[in-house]
Protein backbone atom coordinates (compact mmCIF):
# COMPACT_ATOMS: atom_id res chain seq x y z
CA UNK A 1 0.00 0.00 0.00
CA UNK A 2 1.40 3.24 -0.97
CA UNK A 3 0.13 6.34 1.64
CA UNK A 4 0.66 10.14 0.59
CA UNK A 5 0.16 13.00 3.25
CA UNK A 6 -2.65 15.41 2.88
CA UNK A 7 -1.89 18.72 3.84
CA UNK A 8 -4.92 20.14 4.56
CA UNK A 9 -6.36 17.95 6.76
CA UNK A 10 -2.96 16.66 8.42
CA UNK A 11 -3.12 13.02 7.89
CA UNK A 12 -1.92 9.93 5.60
CA UNK A 13 -4.87 8.84 2.96
CA UNK A 14 -4.18 5.58 0.97
CA UNK A 15 -3.35 6.56 -2.80
CA UNK A 16 -2.75 3.06 -4.58
CA UNK A 17 -2.07 -0.79 -3.55
CA UNK A 18 0.48 -2.35 -5.47
CA UNK A 19 0.47 -5.94 -5.63
CA UNK A 20 3.66 -8.79 -4.96
CA UNK A 21 4.66 -11.57 -6.13
CA UNK A 22 2.65 -14.98 -4.58
CA UNK A 23 4.30 -15.94 -1.63
CA UNK A 24 6.61 -13.20 -1.00
CA UNK A 25 5.84 -12.53 2.58
CA UNK A 26 7.04 -8.60 2.64
CA UNK A 27 8.30 -7.68 5.82
CA UNK A 28 10.48 -4.50 5.18
CA UNK A 29 10.63 -1.84 2.68
CA UNK A 30 13.20 1.04 1.84
CA UNK A 31 12.47 3.91 -1.29
CA UNK A 32 14.98 4.75 -4.46
CA UNK A 33 16.65 7.50 -4.52
CA UNK A 34 14.33 8.86 -7.00
CA UNK A 35 10.83 7.60 -4.90
CA UNK A 36 10.29 5.54 -8.09
CA UNK A 37 10.62 1.77 -7.02
CA UNK A 38 9.93 0.30 -3.50
CA UNK A 39 12.65 -2.69 -2.85
CA UNK A 40 10.94 -4.95 -0.38
CA UNK A 41 11.93 -8.07 1.49
CA UNK A 42 10.29 -11.33 0.84
CA UNK A 43 10.90 -13.40 4.15
CA UNK A 44 9.32 -16.68 2.59
CA UNK A 45 10.32 -16.61 -0.69
CA UNK A 46 14.23 -15.76 0.20
CA UNK A 47 14.02 -12.41 -2.24
CA UNK A 48 14.47 -8.96 -2.69
CA UNK A 49 11.41 -7.65 -4.81
CA UNK A 50 11.62 -4.24 -7.01
CA UNK A 51 8.25 -2.93 -7.53
CA UNK A 52 7.40 0.31 -9.62
CA UNK A 53 5.30 2.88 -8.39
CA UNK A 54 3.47 4.45 -11.60
CA UNK A 55 3.31 0.78 -13.13
CA UNK A 56 3.40 -2.01 -10.79
CA UNK A 57 5.47 -3.88 -12.40
CA UNK A 58 8.14 -6.00 -9.73
CA UNK A 59 11.30 -7.84 -10.76
CA UNK A 60 13.10 -9.80 -8.08
CA UNK A 61 16.42 -11.58 -6.65
CA UNK A 62 17.44 -14.12 -4.67
CA UNK A 63 19.07 -13.01 -1.21
CA UNK A 64 19.96 -15.02 2.08
CA UNK A 65 17.18 -17.56 4.15
CA UNK A 66 14.66 -15.18 6.11
CA UNK A 67 16.01 -12.05 4.70
CA UNK A 68 14.08 -8.95 7.28
CA UNK A 69 15.09 -5.32 6.91
CA UNK A 70 16.30 -3.95 3.67
CA UNK A 71 18.37 -0.14 3.46
CA UNK A 72 19.27 1.77 0.34
CA UNK A 73 22.88 3.46 0.15
CA UNK A 74 23.12 7.21 0.08
CA UNK A 75 23.95 7.91 -4.09
CA UNK A 76 20.84 5.12 -4.60
CA UNK A 77 23.20 2.03 -6.34
CA UNK A 78 22.99 -0.30 -3.34
CA UNK A 79 20.67 -1.78 -1.40
CA UNK A 80 21.52 -4.15 1.67
CA UNK A 81 19.35 -6.78 2.99
CA UNK A 82 19.95 -8.32 6.64
CA UNK A 83 19.42 -12.25 6.30
CA UNK A 84 18.10 -13.46 10.06
CA UNK A 85 18.71 -17.13 8.97
CA UNK A 86 22.41 -17.05 7.18
CA UNK A 87 24.13 -14.54 9.88
CA UNK A 88 24.90 -12.05 6.79
CA UNK A 89 24.12 -9.09 4.74
CA UNK A 90 23.17 -9.56 0.83
CA UNK A 91 24.90 -6.62 -1.37
CA UNK A 92 22.83 -5.96 -4.11
CA UNK A 93 22.99 -3.61 -7.07
CA UNK A 94 20.01 -2.02 -7.43
CA UNK A 95 18.36 0.55 -10.43
CA UNK A 96 14.82 0.66 -10.56
CA UNK A 97 13.72 -2.47 -11.35
CA UNK A 98 17.06 -4.13 -11.66
CA UNK A 99 18.02 -6.01 -8.45
CA UNK A 100 21.62 -8.17 -8.85
CA UNK A 101 23.60 -9.27 -6.26
CA UNK A 102 26.73 -8.46 -5.98
CA UNK A 103 28.38 -9.96 -2.71
CA UNK A 104 27.69 -10.61 0.92
CA UNK A 105 29.06 -9.89 4.35
CA UNK A 106 29.38 -12.29 7.23
CA UNK A 107 27.76 -10.04 10.57
CA UNK A 108 26.51 -12.01 14.16
CA UNK A 109 23.39 -13.89 14.44
CA UNK A 110 20.25 -12.79 13.38
CA UNK A 111 21.10 -9.36 12.23
CA UNK A 112 17.61 -7.28 12.09
CA UNK A 113 17.77 -3.67 11.68
CA UNK A 114 20.25 -1.51 9.70
CA UNK A 115 21.28 2.12 10.11
CA UNK A 116 23.59 3.91 7.34
CA UNK A 117 25.45 6.35 8.90
CA UNK A 118 26.63 8.42 5.24
CA UNK A 119 27.91 11.02 6.95
CA UNK A 120 31.43 8.55 7.51
CA UNK A 121 30.39 5.94 4.54
CA UNK A 122 29.59 3.26 7.42
CA UNK A 123 26.70 1.26 8.61
CA UNK A 124 25.21 -0.21 12.29
CA UNK A 125 23.86 -3.47 12.09
CA UNK A 126 21.79 -4.99 14.85
CA UNK A 127 22.84 -8.71 15.72
CA UNK A 128 19.57 -9.62 17.97
CA UNK A 129 21.01 -13.45 19.24
CA UNK A 130 24.87 -12.27 19.47
CA UNK A 131 23.41 -9.17 21.61
CA UNK A 132 26.27 -6.84 19.59
CA UNK A 133 26.00 -4.61 16.79
CA UNK A 134 28.56 -4.71 13.57
CA UNK A 135 30.22 -1.48 12.06
CA UNK A 136 30.17 -2.16 8.03
CA UNK A 137 32.92 0.01 6.29
CA UNK A 138 30.59 0.53 3.15
CA UNK A 139 33.30 1.42 0.86
CA UNK A 140 34.93 -2.21 1.31
CA UNK A 141 31.88 -3.77 2.41
CA UNK A 142 33.83 -5.19 5.58
CA UNK A 143 32.95 -5.11 9.04
CA UNK A 144 35.54 -2.88 10.74
CA UNK A 145 34.62 -3.36 14.54
CA UNK A 146 31.92 -5.38 16.53
CA UNK A 147 30.70 -3.46 19.30
CA UNK A 148 29.19 -5.68 22.54
CA UNK A 149 25.64 -4.63 24.09
CA UNK A 150 26.22 -7.20 26.58
CA UNK A 151 25.07 -5.69 29.97
CA UNK A 152 28.80 -7.36 31.81
CA UNK A 153 30.86 -9.62 30.99
CA UNK A 154 30.09 -13.27 30.74
CA UNK A 155 26.11 -12.59 30.51
CA UNK A 156 23.95 -15.12 28.77
CA UNK A 157 22.48 -13.86 25.78
CA UNK A 158 18.92 -12.02 26.05
CA UNK A 159 20.15 -8.00 25.28
CA UNK A 160 18.52 -8.46 21.92
CA UNK A 161 19.38 -5.17 20.23
CA UNK A 162 16.62 -4.80 17.72
CA UNK A 163 16.46 -0.91 16.35
CA UNK A 164 19.00 1.97 16.15
CA UNK A 165 19.37 5.63 15.88
CA UNK A 166 22.26 8.01 15.77
CA UNK A 167 22.66 11.67 17.54
CA UNK A 168 22.36 14.99 14.89
CA UNK A 169 26.14 15.11 15.04
CA UNK A 170 26.80 11.26 14.37
CA UNK A 171 28.94 11.09 17.55
CA UNK A 172 26.45 8.89 19.51
CA UNK A 173 24.52 5.60 19.05
CA UNK A 174 21.15 4.64 20.18
CA UNK A 175 20.34 0.77 20.40
CA UNK A 176 16.95 -0.05 21.71
CA UNK A 177 17.65 -3.72 23.58
CA UNK A 178 14.73 -5.52 24.18
CA UNK A 179 15.46 -7.67 26.17
CA UNK A 180 16.84 -5.18 28.99
CA UNK A 181 14.44 -2.95 28.43
CA UNK A 182 16.50 0.06 27.78
CA UNK A 183 18.45 2.04 25.18
CA UNK A 184 22.35 2.08 24.87
CA UNK A 185 23.96 5.35 24.54
CA UNK A 186 27.48 4.84 22.86
CA UNK A 187 30.43 6.58 21.86
CA UNK A 188 30.71 6.25 17.86
CA UNK A 189 33.24 9.23 17.34
CA UNK A 190 36.16 8.90 19.84
CA UNK A 191 38.46 6.42 18.92
CA UNK A 192 40.27 5.64 21.89
CA UNK A 193 36.52 5.60 23.15
CA UNK A 194 34.64 3.99 19.96
CA UNK A 195 31.93 1.70 20.86
CA UNK A 196 31.99 2.09 24.83
CA UNK A 197 28.40 2.20 26.21
CA UNK A 198 28.30 5.81 28.23
CA UNK A 199 24.93 4.17 29.84
CA UNK A 200 21.72 3.22 29.76
CA UNK A 201 18.08 4.94 29.32
CA UNK A 202 15.20 2.70 31.26
CA UNK A 203 12.44 1.81 29.03
CA UNK A 204 9.13 0.12 29.02
CA UNK A 205 8.63 -3.62 27.94
CA UNK A 206 10.35 -4.42 25.06
CA UNK A 207 11.43 -0.87 23.40
CA UNK A 208 11.55 -1.58 19.34
CA UNK A 209 12.06 1.45 17.81
CA UNK A 210 14.11 5.05 19.01
CA UNK A 211 14.07 7.82 16.96
CA UNK A 212 15.83 11.12 17.62
CA UNK A 213 14.47 14.65 16.73
CA UNK A 214 16.48 17.92 15.50
CA UNK A 215 16.77 19.32 18.56
CA UNK A 216 18.36 16.03 20.29
CA UNK A 217 15.22 14.53 22.12
CA UNK A 218 15.16 10.90 21.72
CA UNK A 219 11.41 9.05 20.66
CA UNK A 220 11.32 5.86 22.55
CA UNK A 221 8.91 3.08 21.36
CA UNK A 222 8.07 0.24 23.35
CA UNK A 223 6.13 -3.12 22.18
CA UNK A 224 4.51 -4.13 25.65
CA UNK A 225 4.25 -0.64 27.19
CA UNK A 226 3.75 -1.59 30.84
CA UNK A 227 2.28 -5.09 30.84
CA UNK A 228 -0.48 -6.28 31.44
CA UNK A 229 -3.16 -7.04 34.41
CA UNK A 230 -5.33 -9.69 35.06
CA UNK A 231 -7.28 -10.58 32.15
CA UNK A 232 -10.90 -9.95 34.09
CA UNK A 233 -13.78 -8.25 32.15
CA UNK A 234 -15.03 -5.02 33.50
CA UNK A 235 -18.58 -5.89 33.27
CA UNK A 236 -19.89 -6.97 36.61
CA UNK A 237 -23.27 -8.38 34.79
CA UNK A 238 -20.70 -10.94 32.72
CA UNK A 239 -18.14 -12.81 35.40
CA UNK A 240 -16.94 -14.72 31.89
CA UNK A 241 -15.90 -11.80 29.98
CA UNK A 242 -12.43 -12.24 30.09
CA UNK A 243 -10.57 -10.30 27.02
CA UNK A 244 -8.16 -11.97 25.45
CA UNK A 245 -4.47 -10.88 27.14
CA UNK A 246 -2.58 -9.72 23.40
CA UNK A 247 -5.48 -6.87 23.64
CA UNK A 248 -4.23 -5.78 27.19
CA UNK A 249 -1.13 -4.98 26.02
CA UNK A 250 -0.78 -0.94 25.27
CA UNK A 251 2.88 -0.14 23.94
CA UNK A 252 3.91 3.24 25.08
CA UNK A 253 6.09 6.26 23.71
CA UNK A 254 8.73 8.28 25.50
CA UNK A 255 10.05 11.64 24.77
CA UNK A 256 13.04 11.44 26.59
CA UNK A 257 15.40 14.74 26.29
CA UNK A 258 19.14 13.80 25.48
CA UNK A 259 20.68 12.96 28.78
CA UNK A 260 23.12 14.82 30.81
CA UNK A 261 26.16 12.99 31.93
CA UNK A 262 24.69 13.04 35.50
CA UNK A 263 21.36 12.24 34.53
CA UNK A 264 22.69 9.39 32.10
CA UNK A 265 24.53 7.82 35.46
CA UNK A 266 21.54 8.47 37.44
CA UNK A 267 19.38 6.51 34.23
CA UNK A 268 22.02 3.55 34.13
CA UNK A 269 21.89 3.09 37.71
CA UNK A 270 17.57 2.53 37.59
CA UNK A 271 18.38 -0.02 34.35
CA UNK A 272 21.06 -2.12 36.72
CA UNK A 273 18.60 -1.94 39.81
CA UNK A 274 15.49 -2.88 37.60
CA UNK A 275 17.75 -5.79 35.74
CA UNK A 276 19.98 -7.18 38.89
CA UNK A 277 23.06 -6.27 36.68
CA UNK A 278 24.98 -4.44 38.70
CA UNK A 279 24.91 -7.74 41.49
CA UNK A 280 25.87 -9.99 38.95
CA UNK A 281 29.15 -7.65 38.15
CA UNK A 282 29.86 -8.41 41.97
CA UNK A 283 29.14 -11.88 42.21
CA UNK A 284 31.60 -14.74 41.45
CA UNK A 285 32.37 -18.32 42.01
CA UNK A 286 29.17 -20.10 42.57
CA UNK A 287 28.80 -23.51 44.40
CA UNK A 288 27.09 -25.29 41.28
CA UNK A 289 25.76 -28.15 43.70
CA UNK A 290 24.19 -25.01 46.00
CA UNK A 291 20.22 -24.87 45.70
CA UNK A 292 19.04 -21.61 44.57
CA UNK A 293 16.01 -20.51 43.55
CA UNK A 294 13.78 -22.01 40.81
CA UNK A 295 14.91 -19.45 38.60
CA UNK A 296 18.50 -18.53 38.91
CA UNK A 297 18.84 -14.71 39.79
CA UNK A 298 22.33 -14.47 38.35
CA UNK A 299 24.87 -16.47 36.05
CA UNK A 300 26.40 -19.26 37.88
CA UNK A 301 23.51 -19.83 40.60
CA UNK A 302 22.15 -23.46 40.83
CA UNK A 303 18.30 -24.44 40.34
CA UNK A 304 16.56 -27.73 41.74
CA UNK A 305 15.53 -27.99 38.15
CA UNK A 306 17.33 -30.76 36.88
CA UNK A 307 15.10 -31.49 33.45
CA UNK A 308 12.84 -28.98 31.86
CA UNK A 309 10.08 -30.92 29.06
CA UNK A 310 9.18 -28.07 26.58
CA UNK A 311 5.59 -28.59 24.91
CA UNK A 312 4.58 -26.40 22.62
CA UNK A 313 0.61 -26.01 21.78
CA UNK A 314 0.58 -22.81 19.70
CA UNK A 315 -3.24 -20.98 21.11
CA UNK A 316 -4.35 -24.32 21.96
CA UNK A 317 -6.60 -25.01 24.66
CA UNK A 318 -6.23 -27.94 27.28
CA UNK A 319 -8.84 -29.75 26.11
CA UNK A 320 -8.28 -29.03 22.71
CA UNK A 321 -4.87 -31.40 23.48
CA UNK A 322 -5.74 -33.30 26.76
CA UNK A 323 -9.37 -33.29 27.54
CA UNK A 324 -9.39 -36.80 26.35
CA UNK A 325 -6.51 -37.93 28.53
CA UNK A 326 -6.97 -40.70 31.21
CA UNK A 327 -5.90 -42.79 34.26
CA UNK A 328 -5.41 -46.89 33.55
CA UNK A 329 -8.92 -47.24 35.13
CA UNK A 330 -10.21 -44.78 32.76
CA UNK A 331 -11.07 -42.26 35.40
CA UNK A 332 -10.25 -39.12 33.77
CA UNK A 333 -7.23 -37.67 34.59
CA UNK A 334 -7.95 -33.93 34.80
CA UNK A 335 -10.39 -31.77 34.09
CA UNK A 336 -11.06 -31.94 30.40
CA UNK A 337 -14.02 -31.93 27.96
CA UNK A 338 -13.32 -34.63 25.71
CA UNK A 339 -16.19 -33.90 23.45
CA UNK A 340 -13.91 -30.96 22.05
CA UNK A 341 -10.88 -32.38 21.88
CA UNK A 342 -9.16 -32.29 18.55
CA UNK A 343 -5.38 -33.39 18.83
CA UNK A 344 -6.48 -36.74 21.22
CA UNK A 345 -5.87 -40.27 21.86
CA UNK A 346 -8.18 -41.44 19.54
CA UNK A 347 -7.24 -44.23 16.86
CA UNK A 348 -9.81 -42.59 14.08
CA UNK A 349 -7.52 -39.15 14.73
CA UNK A 350 -5.64 -39.05 11.64
CA UNK A 351 -3.89 -36.31 13.34
CA UNK A 352 -4.01 -37.94 16.80
CA UNK A 353 -0.97 -38.10 19.89
CA UNK A 354 -0.36 -41.20 21.43
CA UNK A 355 -0.24 -40.26 24.69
Amino acid sequence: MVFGWDKSVHKLSLEKTLSLPQGTYPQDVAVSKDDRTIYVTGQLSNKLVAVDVATGKTSQANVGAYPFAVVVSKDGKTAYVSNQGDKTLSVMSVDGLSVTPRSTITVGTHPNRMLIDAQHNRMFVANGDSDSISVIDMTKNTVTNTISVQPFRGAHAGTQPNNLALSSNGNTLYVTNGGNNDVAVINVSDKEKFGRIEGLIPTGWYPIGVQVTPDNQLLITSAKGLGTGPNKGTDPSNPNNHPYIENQLLGTLEIVPSPSEDKLEKYTKQVNDNNGFKQQNKVRGFNKESTGTIVPRFVGESSPIKHIIYIVKENRTYDQVLGDLKNPDGTPRGNGDPSITLFGNSSDDEQSVDW
